[in-house]
């Protein structure tokens, strides 16, 4: 005659399991969170391109490029930095002085050299009047024309740019106190290839 399992061994155990089950649930509980928490950075969305309102139109020169810093927030894993300079812009205005604001015509340009990534910070005059003929990439040398285009080498080498400068969408935004700002949108791109590619 064989004995058959207590009653008490057989509730203790379903008391074990329910035990474990609630010991898993509350782990669950807790690492869920956590996990998200920890892995936020990787699954939140991209920052998108900057609009910064860089300049105010009525402090730009027709004909004369000027270099402005663009401000915009970036963000490091769990940090944001709001009102940090993350690059600047080669900004002209084509239209005359007496063009109406709401009508008036300007471009933008990254000043980050298609070349090397160096900043075209410097603009060559001419020996006559000292206007802005051209912007200049003190890194390298090269040149580009007041539109953004490659130009020849002074001297009549080749330009180590692979391409002009790269273009920055750009408007007129009124604000409420009836000044007229140019607002870009700054991005940027690969530098050493041809091809206009955003990093």
């Amino acid at each position: 005659m064989t004995d058959s399992p207590a009653p008490d061994a057989g509730r203790r155990n379903w008391l074990a399991w329910a035990a474990r089950g609630m010991y898993a649930v509350c782990a669950a509980a807790v690492a869920w969170p956590a996990a998200k928490f920890f892995g936020a950075p990787l699954s939140a969305p991209p920052v998108g391109p900057i609009r910064d309102r860089a300049v105010k139109l009525s402090v730009l020169t027709p004909g004369v490029p000027k270099l402005v810093p663009i401000t915009g927030e970036s963000v490091d894993a769990w940090t944001r930095h709001p009102a940090k300079t993350v690059g600047r812009a080669w900004v002209l205005r084509t239209s005359p002085a007496e063009v109406d604001p709401a009508e008036a015509e300007v471009k933008a340009f990254s000043s980050v050299c298609p070349h090397a990534g160096c900043q075209v910070s410097g603009a060559l005059r001419s020996a006559e009047d000292a206007q802005v003929e051209a912007l200049h990439c003190p890194c390298h040398g090269a040149v580009f024309a007041l539109d953004g285009d490659a130009l020849p080498m002074p001297g009549g080498g080749p330009n180590p740019s692979p391409r002009g400068l790269d273009s920055l969408n750009c408007e007129l935004v009124e604000d409420a106190g009836g000044d007229w700002w140019v607002e870009i949108e700054y991005k940027r791109f690969r530098p050493g290839v041809a091809e206009r590619i955003e990093a």
